[in-house]
């Protein structure tokens, strides 16, 4: 359970993704929070 909860912090905090302009999800939702 901790591996798959480590990774899922990974993936949303420290991954970069290309497809959402190479940021985190987690950075991804505070901009677009700012907007909103």
């Amino acid at each position: 359970v901790q591996n798959v909860e480590s990774y899922i912090y990974f993936y949303n905090y420290k991954r970069i993704h290309s497809a959402i302009g190479y940021m985190t999800p987690a950075q991804k939702m505070a901009e677009l929070e700012k907007v909103a």
